[in-house]
């Protein structure tokens, strides 16, 4: 039992922090972020004031932009400005308006909170504002390439988290970041300013620097997602170059784009009800709906060549410019995977067979097509057919309405045609007592079926007997 006489133990000040504080580096490299739909470089206060104090205390300002407040653009300029950088300082978006989103950003990019910088700043604003400090959402954390701190966007409220909590503890946080390292999250939280000598990262900092690259262009997509979203359209790249092959082209099957579609916009838009749309597209395409149809005809390549080109180019586009280039990388992404299924459809179709024209065409099976590909023109000496169509056609034979023949068909100057180009005639020599001709051929272009072209007449020595019925 204590002795309730004895005097009250006295709390011995540590000298850890001290000594923390003087192994910090006195130089960190930081970025300053003003978030604002309205802030321009003449006007940005906030960064500005930040911007200068951090030179003034000798520290390295990497860089400096003003973003809107948007999601994407938000996440996307953090990962870029978190490469090769110790600190990233936000000021704007922390309140509790509509379009105040900076927050759930930042939240989705901390590994480790530091929940004491919130309570702390609140406890300073409240000394200056009154219970208006509640508003504020400001915050801190280690995120997966720096520190990260969130404040309001007014000139007072940066001072004040500046003066009071950041200048003398910049040193400090960085130290004990890279301190004893940070087990499982590889070397991807190592800080610039320490890199050349704590060893926290080694070959799985550089890998993760590696992966990164995307990331100011993707935000939120990992790179394990990544690969299994490549995974996928390797997979459906396989199907239509499989159906191909069977002389099937995509039909229900082109929606599977929209489906990697939301699954890659999800992560990016940081809305998951994409994902389950995307992943039931999939499901319902691979296992439901018929995705794919009987090709009549083997399936071009110009168009899917332009998209697959045109696609290339915005995402190598995107990938020059930087972060801000989301949407035209995604638009770029989705053009290459359509033009490179339509390029696979029609490289790996089977070759049209010609169908064999001749004396068997007479007897097989044959269509009158709905819209006439020839007309018929009599002369004194017979008939004269001309090719109507905007199509090469393959000429198999005629015949007289009146006997079952199988004539050539010849040109004015009696030679066989085997073709018939857009806009060219030939000759069927015809008795006078003929009142029709049947002729049998195939269209170079389109579905490969033999058709029939049938004409019928009045022959002119029996129009005077002819009985209306």
């Amino acid at each position: 039992m204590s002795d309730p006489a004895a005097p009250p133990s006295t709390i011995t000040p540590s000298t850890a922090t001290p000594q923390h504080q003087a192994a910090g580096p006195s130089r960190v490299r930081a970025a300053v972020v003003t978030i604002s739909d309205t802030r321009t470089p003449e006007t940005d206060t906030s960064g500005q004031y930040l911007r200068a104090q951090l030179l003034a205390a000798g520290h390295e300002v990497t860089g400096h932009v003003i973003v809107r407040d948007d999601a994407v653009e938000i996440r996307s300029a953090l990962v870029r400005l978190m490469q090769g950088c110790d600190l990233v300082i936000t000021s704007g978006g922390t309140g509790i308006a509509g379009r105040d989103v900076t927050i759930p950003v930042i939240e989705s990019l901390i590994v480790k909170p530091i929940p004491g910088f919130g309570e702390l700043f609140r406890m300073l604003s409240y000394a200056q504002v009154g219970g208006a400090a509640m508003l504020s959402r400001a915050l801190g954390g280690l995120s997966r390439g720096a520190l990260l701190f969130a404040l309001p966007g007014s000139l007072n409220a940066v001072q004040t988290a500046w003066e009071g909590l950041l200048r003398d503890q910049l040193g400090h946080l960085v130290f004990e970041v890279a301190r004893q390292g940070q087990p499982g999250l590889g070397g991807a939280a190592r800080p610039a300013s320490l890199g050349r000598h704590a060893n926290t990262g080694g070959a799985a900092g550089r890998q993760e620097d590696s992966v990164d690259l995307l990331t100011p262009l993707l935000p939120g997509v990992t790179p394990l997602f990544g690969l299994s979203l490549l995974l996928l359209a390797a997979y459906w790249l396989g199907q239509v170059w499989r159906e191909a092959r069977r002389g099937w082209r995509p039909g229900a099957a082109w929606w599977a784009v929209a489906g990697l579609l939301a699954l890659l916009l999800a992560p990016v838009l940081d809305v998951p009800p994409l994902f389950g749309v995307g992943g039931g597209l999939l499901l319902v395409l691979e296992f439901w709906v018929p995705g794919y149809r009987r090709a009549r005809t083997r399936p071009g390549w110009t168009w899917p060549l332009i998209a697959a080109l045109l696609g290339a180019a915005l995402g190598w586009s995107a990938l020059a410019t930087g972060a801000g280039q989301t949407l035209p990388l995604v638009a770029g992404l989705t053009l290459l995977l359509c033009g490179l299924a339509g390029l696979l459809s029609s490289a790996a179709s089977p070759r049209t067979r010609r169908t064999e024209l001749g004396f068997q065409a007479r007897w097989s099976r044959s269509r009158v097509p709905e819209w006439p590909d020839l007309s018929v023109t009599l002369t004194p000496s017979g008939a004269q057919i001309r090719n109507v169509s905007r199509s090469e056609l393959r000429l198999a034979g005629w015949s007289p309405r009146s006997v079952n023949g199988w004539l050539l068909v010849r040109d004015p100057q009696g030679q066989p045609l085997n073709t018939l180009r857009a806009g060219q005639t030939a000759f069927l020599p015809l008795a006078h007592h003929e009142g029709g001709v049947r002729v049998w051929y195939v269209p170079v272009r389109g579905p490969q079926d033999t058709l029939l072209f049938r004409a019928d007449w009045t022959p002119v020595q029996s129009q005077g007997t002819r009985v209306l019925n």
